[in-house]
């Protein structure tokens, strides 16, 4: 793999046993257990040919539970209410998707827990269904050197969903998440391959790249629409002939923690024809069918090649 740590040649296996059960505890409230454990097999070693005082290489074994605790609470048919928590630790993974033989120990009991409270109404007798949650997530980002930074996320979510008939369904969402990282206590705040931006060093003459960090604080997640909205609409045609029509609107991102430089709203059409059979169905899609011009950032949120979202973004996929 060929990722923000570098060139490597990962090999990992994974077994996760796991235990799931659904207690009843009345006729409208009932709890679901879920336990799993992790086990990881990993084996990483930069590419053959490496000079001998730059080769590295990671062979370890590693356990990451999981834990999962769903209380539901149905007092009428059309109305269920929830609460959703989740306790793991999670592995970090590089920017290329391998293991780099640089992670230390922390980089494979990262800690991850979710808190969801939610609400699920049937609106119009199984034809217009509405859902609601909040959450929050506390989780960690990875750092080479450093102890792991906390990152909060705190969000709210909406669906609606409407079917007046077997032929024709209609979805909206809307989503908000708020992430914070925060710095505090660490001897630095974060990095980034550039700390300016391109156009601030060609003004000031400036070197590119300079590979600096912030300082020591709470920072907002970069590369991180806050706000997603999206909705899709369907027709099936009596002859098992249909087509779909769908869209995803992403809110303004900035690229740098100095909040200069950002990727404007923008939003993807997608389409797609299909026939459907009673065993098989067979389906056409057409991504980004308008030709809009947007652009993906070189890392999403706190994912480690965020470092480089100065340096590099890309363009999305045309028609």
């Amino acid at each position: 793999m060929n990722g923000a740590t570098g060139s490597n040649l990962t090999r990992y296996w994974r077994i996760s046993p796991f235990w799931q059960d659904n207690i009843r505890l009345t006729k409208t409230l009932s709890i679901i257990f879920g336990a799993r454990i992790n086990l990881y097999e990993v084996s990483s070693e930069t590419p053959p040919g490496t000079p001998a005082f730059l080769f590295e290489s990671l062979t370890t074994s590693q356990l990451a539970p999981q834990i999962n605790i769903s209380p539901y609470w149905k007092p009428y048919p059309w109305l269920n209410f929830y609460f959703n928590f989740d306790w793991q630790l999670t592995t970090v993974v590089a920017g290329g998707g391998g293991y780099s033989p640089l992670f230390g120990p922390s980089a494979f009991h990262l800690l991850n827990e979710l808190e969801e409270l939610g609400v699920k109404l049937n609106l119009i007798e199984n034809q217009l269904f509405l859902s609601t949650d909040l959450f929050m997530e506390n989780t960690y980002l990875f750092n080479f050197g450093l102890p792991p930074t906390p990152i909060n996320i705190k969000g709210f979510e909406t669906s609606l969903q409407y079917q007046p008939s077997a032929h024709f369904w209609l979805k909206a969402n809307y989503l908000f998440m708020n992430g914070v990282e925060n710095w505090n206590g660490l001897p630095i705040g974060p990095p980034l391959a550039q700390t300016y931006s391109t156009t601030v060093a060609a003004l000031l003459g400036l070197p590119l790249d300079n590979s600096g960090s912030f300082p020591p604080s709470n920072y907002a997640l970069i590369a991180w629409p806050e706000q997603i909205v999206s909705g899709m609409t369907t027709y099936q045609f009596e002859n098992g002939l249909g087509i779909s029509l769908g869209t995803v609107l992403m809110s303004d991102m900035y690229l740098g923690y100095e909040h200069q430089v950002r990727i404007p709203t923008q939003f993807i059409p997608n389409a797609q024809l299909f026939y459907s059979d009673k065993n098989w169905e067979l389906r056409t899609a057409f991504y980004n069918f308008t030709n809009e011009h947007y652009w993906p950032p070189n890392g999403f949120g706190f994912t480690q090649v965020r470092t480089l979202n100065l340096d590099t973004i890309f363009p999305g996929w045309p028609f």
